[in-house]
């Protein structure tokens, strides 16, 4: 899986509800340290916020997904 794909497939993952690290993990099937990472760029550029080890997906996140591919 690629970084875009990655960071794609977390945001689909909390798309519905927040999310445990260990849960996105088991999710996208990557390691721990790629989630880690990946979720620091997504909180960094505002599609997530990380609050007590749950990620929840932004406004700005869901509107990301609905970008044409």
């Amino acid at each position: 899986m690629n970084t875009d794909e990655v960071l794609t497939t977390i945001l689909e993952a909390v798309k519905e509800k927040s999310l445990t690290i260990e849960d996105i993990k088991q999710k996208v099937k990557v390691k721990e340290e790629t989630v880690k990472e990946a979720v620091r760029f997504l909180e960094k550029f505002g599609f997530i916020t990380t609050s007590e080890n749950r990620v929840t997906i932004t406004e700005t996140g869901k509107e990301f997904l609905k970008l044409p591919v």
